[in-house]
């Protein structure tokens, strides 16, 4: 591919740093889940569809639980980030993912979580003013990537959970808005980069069906199996760091398990806004193990590198310390109605229609009931009219204030009373809705049938011209180049980075070019703070530059926003993990 572009709970300018309030993301495998972030305090809830999910096997709604889940939310003041962060096929591109948003956007979707750059390309252009944030998966950890992906209209930046906190703080400079994630598991990949499921049982993690095989036991135990997440005692230095969203994992997780974590990071988040004490209590950390645990938590990366006790070898994970009461008493809670306070007024006058109005600090409405009569023995008295009104059953609203204006002589069926009731309650609810409402232009999407399905071959070399697929090769170790060079069928030799000092590189170019072969550098898998020094040092760009490389081979789009920032010479190619499965 090549590129052109009670319950305990650096190329741009740096810029100043937000360091506001920070949003509380939560999980939401399910509605239920969804119901119990919520009620917790969570700002937003990222959720899946039935389609192209990292989370296949999570209990997802289908599409009209996407759309309930949707005016949940909205009406209760948060919102709600769809993941589309698996790898598309052509076919899923072109065919079904246009049918799968539109309804959702024209719901009033929040933001799209993104992997495919292909995927970005195309919501941009269908979808220009539905925001979309860069997945973790999508494996861009530094400010070259952060500034490309700004480029490319992504309004915010799900970063790897390997960063330290002052990687975050470069990426954040760069004006990317960053989310990070804060509590639950850890892979033990990079994130993204991980092949592992898919190499060893056909299910691929960038497809949504990651098996776990890091939490299998090996000879020597379960050697790749990662504590969990906890980073209670780092949200000080996160929020100095200028992180915008903190998540939460745990979209296979259950309500309860769900509710209770976001309960105890709303209570630290508050604090630290609050000015107060934010350093973690035994009896919230001991709650937050209670909920799920595998044999202790780990602080993660951001204060280092890596580390042994950041792994569980024998996969001790500890029950959940609750017992079936407590289970029972929490999900009861939790999945609790959680209705809308609203204010009304309800004016009865004999000879005059019921009115009744309703409202909130953003909307309201004015409705019209049947006429009040005159009261011939039996009045209507204001305890019975509350009573009546109050039953706001299902409705999402729940009257915080009620004024009632009648007079003493006033009479009306109770069922009419009810009735204006639902509709008031059910018009107010459009209302709050309407603002969150578009409207999908039919015809913006691309037109599919003009994408070729056959990959297409790089332009301007030899074998192209030739009308012949090249043959290009990457060399595993220093031995092998001197037989790379002597075989007659390969057309390009990739010289991996991390054997050829750059102080050898026209050395070894030339070596190349002499054999008749065209030479490219194969970047790092992962383009890291220390390797970005690496390579971008002055003489470091020079011998790149003096080798006359015909090209290079790019890992990440960190590596391509680097190159292309440096206007380093040659054809920028993108290697397997840079994840465009569809057009760009």
């Amino acid at each position: 591919m090549t590129s052109s572009m009670s319950w305990s709970p650096a190329g741009c300018a740096a810029m100043k740093l937000k360091r506001g309030p920070i949003e509380l993301l939560a999980p939401a495998g399910s509605f239920d889940s969804m119901v119990a972030a919520v009620s917790a305090g969570a700002d937003a809830v990222y959720m899946g569809g039935n389609r192209f999910g990292a989370r296949a096997y999570a209990d997802n709604p289908d599409d009209d639980g996407l759309l309930r889940a949707l005016d949940y939310v909205h009406l209760r003041g948060r919102k709600l980030y769809l993941t589309v962060n698996t790898l598309l096929k052509e076919k899923e591109l072109n065919e079904e993912l246009i049918g799968f948003l539109a309804p959702v956007y024209e719901r009033g979707l929040d933001a799209v979580i993104v992997q495919d750059i292909g995927v970005i390309r195309l919501i941009r252009q269908a979808f220009p003013d539905l925001p979309v944030h860069g997945s973790t998966q999508m494996a861009v950890g530094g400010p070259d990537g952060a500034r490309l992906l700004l480029g490319l209209g992504v309004k915010r930046l799900v970063l790897p959970r390997e960063l330290s906190l002052e990687e975050i703080r470069r990426v954040r400079e760069t004006g990317m808005p960053v989310e990070v994630f804060a509590h639950g598991a850890l892979c033990y990949c990079w994130s993204g980069q991980c092949l592992m499921s898919s190499f060893l049982g056909g299910r691929s993690g960038n497809r949504g069906r990651c098996a776990q095989p890091c939490r299998k036991i090996y000879e020597g135990g379960m050697l790749l199996n990662m504590k969990d997440l906890s980073a209670l005692s780092q949200l000080p230095a996160l929020r100095e760091a200028g992180v915008d969203s903190l998540k939460i994992e745990g979209r296979m997780k259950s309500p309860v398990y769900t509710a209770g974590v976001v309960r105890t990071y709303r209570k630290y988040l508050d604090r630290i806004e609050a000015g107060e004490d934010a350093r973690p209590q035994k009896e919230d950390t001991a709650f937050l193990a209670s909920l799920f645990d595998r044999g202790g938590f780990t602080e993660g990366y951001f204060r280092q590198h890596n580390g042994a006790a950041m792994i569980q070898p024998e996969g001790k994970k500890i029950k959940i310390g609750l017992s079936d009461e407590e289970k029972a008493r929490m999900t009861e809670e939790v999945l609790a109605p959680d209705p809308v306070p609203v204010s009304g007024e309800l004016t009865l006058r004999p000879g005059l229609p019921m009115r009744l109005k309703i409202s909130d600090a953003t909307a309201q409405v004015r409705c019209e009931g049947e006429t009040v009569q005159t009261a011939a023995s039996r009045p209507l008295n204001e305890e019975q009219v509350r009573r009546q009104l109050g039953k706001t059953g299902e409705s999402d609203f729940v009257f915080s204030g009620l004024r009632i204006d009648m007079s003493d002589d006033c009479f009306a069926p109770v069922s009419q009373l009810n009735e204006l009731r639902r509709e008031a309650l059910a018009a107010f609810r459009e209302e709050k809705l309407k603002a969150f409402r578009r409207l999908f232009r039919r015809g913006a999407e691309p037109d599919g049938a003009a994408v070729s399905e056959e990959p297409a071959i790089s332009s301007g070399t030899t074998a192209a011209s030739a009308g012949r697929r090249e043959l290009n090769v990457l060399a595993g170790k220093t031995e092998q180049i001197p037989a790379i060079l002597a075989c007659p069928a390969v057309d390009c030799v990739y010289l991996p980075s991390e054997l050829i000092p750059l102080t050898e590189l026209a050395e070894r170019a030339a070596a190349v070019r002499a054999a008749g072969k065209k030479c490219c550098l194969a970047l790092p898998f992962v383009f890291r703070a220390e390797m970005e020094r690496y390579f971008g040092s002055e003489e470091s760009l020079a011998l790149i530059r003096a080798a006359g490389l015909d090209g290079v081979l790019i890992r990440s789009l960190d590596e391509l926003g680097f190159w292309q920032r440096n206007g380093l010479p040659g054809q920028r190619i993108l290697d397997a993990g840079v994840y465009g499965w569809t057009r760009t």
